[in-house]
């Protein structure tokens, strides 16, 4: 991925959280609701139906990396 465009500063951060996040914002960041608990249902085929709603959490965190 080119990067060149970014300061150092920017770099040194990409993909991280600026602060620890509290517990109450990563509730509210892998939370799921019905409409996400829905999509990713949608998604399920049998090879990955055992995992349940919990194997879609992760992408919920979009500053995580």
């Amino acid at each position: 991925m080119p990067f060149e465009f970014l300061s150092d500063e920017q770099i040194a951060r990409y993909g991280r959280f600026p602060e620890e996040p509290s517990a109450a914002e990563l509730e509210q960041f892998l939370r799921l609701d019905r409409s996400a608990l829905d999509a990713l249902a949608s998604k399920r085929r049998p090879a990955t139906s055992s995992a349940g709603p919990c194997s879609g959490a992760r992408y919920g965190c979009s500053g995580c990396s």
